[in-house]
């Protein structure tokens, strides 16, 4: 277990080193991890650097398939933006379109901050090969940052929450390092899972034809029942698309399944 603690004492020392704006030598992190391989396969977390410029995993541990169900090789050819297309598509939304958002905001109101001292963490549903979502458990640091404090380069671990995270809900927290050495959660969210026809800003309306399409009605159709005209319908549904983040309506219905809507 001696190289399991290396590992450890490994990541606390990068990230002591970590720059407010740059980080010089930030390759060196990645590059030296690769003489651990062999021992990261004992740890119940995978460890990943991401450049975001790139859209490129510069480090992922080869433990992936045990975490989140992909091989290392897959997730290294799929990248960061495809490996995110597998996100439920309600998560994607929460975390991307709110909690980025929103947490930037947070952060850029902290007086001399240093990122270094930042830990940002969320939960989410990852699509599995079977069909099924595993609930992860994601942290990670900034190791680079732009002058706008948009994360350039992360580095992070991400752990299987799937046995004991059961409730329907989602949660953000940031988290930054007091001069004592320990965490304190200085902001936090959590979004209701369940509740997600008013997370979506769905309007009564568009709800309606997501009802209306589960029962296999066209849009003429739905025009007809509902005393509106089919272009009015085909705008409603392009609107359904758009704020649901669907390529289809067919994509629609199996979010509208899963979350109970219809």
């Amino acid at each position: 277990m001696e190289e399991t603690q290396d590992f450890y004492n490994y990541v606390r020392s990068a990230k002591k080193s970590v720059g407010q704006i740059t980080v010089s030598n930030y390759d060196k992190y990645f590059n030296d991890l690769e003489y651990l391989d062999s021992e990261l396969v004992l740890l119940d977390r995978v460890l990943f650097i991401v450049d975001l410029r790139i859209d490129k995993f510069l480090y992922l541990s080869p433990n992936s398939h045990q975490i989140n169900g992909y091989t290392q090789s897959e997730c290294l050819e799929m990248g960061p933006t495809k490996y995110v297309e597998l996100f439920h598509p309600l998560d994607a939304s929460i975390i991307t379109s709110g909690f980025f958002v929103e947490g930037i905001q947070f952060i850029k109101k902290i007086k001399n901050l240093d990122f270094s001292k930042v830990k940002i963490s969320y939960s989410y549903r990852l699509l599995q090969k079977n069909g099924n979502y595993k609930v992860l458990f994601q942290q990670f640091s900034q190791l680079m940052v732009d002058e706008e404090y948009n994360p350039l380069v992360i580095m992070g671990t991400t752990t299987d929450l799937s046995e004991i995270h059961t409730r329907p809900e989602l949660f953000c927290r940031i988290h930054y390092q007091n001069a004592k050495g320990k965490w304190d959660k200085i902001y936090e969210r959590i979004y209701s899972l369940t509740d997600t026809v008013e997370i979506f800003n769905l309007t009564p309306k568009e709800l309606e034809i997501i009802r209306f399409v589960h029962r296999g009605l066209s849009s003429k159709e739905i025009a007809n029942i509902t005393n509106r005209s089919e272009e009015t319908i085909r705008s409603q549904r392009k609107s359904i698309l758009s704020k649901l983040k669907c390529q289809t309506m067919t994509d629609v219905v199996v979010l509208a399944a899963k979350n109970g809507w219809v």
